[in-house]
């Protein structure tokens, strides 16, 4: 089974307004299928220094945000 990435060259960007939207218009290949989006936010790019100060996550069912979740 080959992941979206590997199978389709172009990368579909879905912006933060469009995000909240009641739904979302998705690729042929993430149709009729539930995934979770996570975003990490982190003080920096140091692994050994840096602390994450939010988590947030949405999960996606059909197109449509059906929960979500933020520190």
């Amino acid at each position: 089974m080959s992941s979206w990435f590997e199978s389709n060259k172009e990368i579909t960007t879905i912006s933060q307004s469009d995000l909240f939207s009641k739904e979302i218009s998705l690729p042929e290949n993430f149709k009729n299928t539930e995934f979770t989006v996570v975003d990490i936010e982190t003080t920096g790019l140091e692994l050994l220094n840096d602390k994450i100060t939010e988590i947030g996550a949405v999960k996606i069912k059909d197109g449509k945000i059906v929960s979500s979740f933020q520190t």
